[in-house]
């Protein structure tokens, strides 16, 4: 039973880095300027609303992980 829990607990793990890598990337390359796109003055507000929902997306995937290597931890 042990063996099952640590193995989740390692894939859980690399699902949160694998998220915590493409969220600093998705930061970085937001900084960047990208000459292939032309944002209009009419798009920004969306695109920065959706970077905000990814970023979102990340957080929540890391607070789901902690919340479940807690639960691993004390059951």
């Amino acid at each position: 039973m042990e063996s099952m829990e640590f193995a989740l607990v390692v894939r859980m793990a690399g699902k949160a880095m694998a998220a915590k890598a493409w969220l600093l990337n998705r930061l970085f390359m937001s900084q960047v300027p990208n000459r292939k796109r032309i944002h209009k003055k009419i798009n920004n507000r969306r695109i920065i609303w959706n970077l905000q929902l990814e970023v979102s997306e990340c957080l929540v995937l890391i607070r789901g992980r902690n919340a479940l290597l807690h639960f691993v931890e004390t059951s």
